[in-house]
């Protein structure tokens, strides 16, 4: 498939910006899905991912992040505005109806981008993540890993499975298909470290104020980002669904990659879904608000 690559904005700094399959700016389809990657991660870190969207007839725009150098210092805040920035700026978008999918660290800013600019997006789509502070945290090993940039030691990839859980942990074999798998730019990478760091003051609160149409996706069996804070986004956010991938044989943190094709047809069918009433908030998810200031909350014990 090819790319078509557009210049970013040189005073924001994001590198560049990938247009992918059916055009966006065709009479037969005005709307783009933008995607937002992992911490880390660039634009050819997305697997077949694109692809599959692609055959489902969803024009994609990724947006790489792991060059951008954020007015002052990094923070989700700067993040999120240079991002909208770097949208406006594009003349191949304006005009065009932009969904917004974030995976991981990305589903984070896809939820400060909401916040901050809900009128500049249409859909959201949160894959993998968690609300911040009031979140179930990653495994201890996830959290060793995942404070390196390292991606291409023997130790990683031997611990890749316990990481990632999931497929990669029935198929340990399956992470070196995909191009995570290689040493990321240090810089760019304490510089997204910083922006969550200072984002975990983001609360449940901040999460119910979510005005967007959402679609919240989550892996059964996701080490990084437990599907409890899934089910936990999906009850705070008043018009959003909720998909658990991998039931039978749980989806880990990397469902996009290792099921790209079940994870677009999901997506397809959020989005061509837009006359869909919108949900009440969940009784437990006023628990949780209520709740979530006290130092014992136990999450854990709320959803299961």
């Amino acid at each position: 498939m090819e790319r078509l690559l557009f210049e970013g904005s040189p005073d924001v700094g994001i590198g560049e910006v990938q247009l992918t399959g059916t055009q966006p700016g065709s009479s037969s389809n005005r709307r783009v899905l933008a995607l937002i990657n992992g911490i880390g991660a660039d634009n050819n870190d997305w697997g077949d991912f694109p692809d599959a969207l692609a055959a489902e007839g969803i024009g994609c725009a990724l947006v790489d992040l792991s060059t951008i150098t954020t007015h002052g210092y990094p923070s989700m805040h700067n993040y999120a505005d240079d991002f909208i920035h770097t949208l406006d700026s594009l003349d191949s978008l304006k005009g065009i109806s932009v969904d917004l999918l974030g995976v991981s660290w990305g589903g984070g800013l896809a939820q400060e981008i909401a916040l901050r600019h809900p009128n500049r997006i249409g859909n959201l789509v949160l894959a993998a993540t968690m609300p911040g502070w009031t979140s179930v945290p990653p495994s201890i090993t996830a959290m060793r890993v995942l404070a390196t940039s390292d991606r291409s030691s023997d130790s990683y990839f031997s611990r890749a499975g316990d990481v990632y859980g999931g497929d990669i942990r029935h198929h340990p074999e399956l992470i070196g298909n995909i191009s995570l798998n290689r040493e990321v730019d240090r810089e760019a990478y304490k510089r997204q470290q910083h922006a969550i760091t200072r984002w975990w003051g983001h609360t449940l609160h901040r999460v119910a104020g979510i005005k967007n149409r959402t679609l919240v996706m989550g892996g059964a069996d996701d080490p990084i980002a437990h599907v409890i804070n899934s089910k936990l986004l999906f009850d705070v956010i008043p018009n959003s669904s909720l998909h658990i991938v991998g039931k039978d044989e749980g989806g880990g943190h990397l469902f996009l990659h290792t099921r790209p094709i079940e994870s677009a047809r999901v997506i397809k069918e959020f989005l061509d879904g837009e006359n869909d009433a919108p949900r009440l908030l969940n009784p437990r998810s006023i628990a949780a608000l209520m709740r979530f200031t006290s130092r014992s909350m136990n999450l854990t014990s709320l959803y299961t």
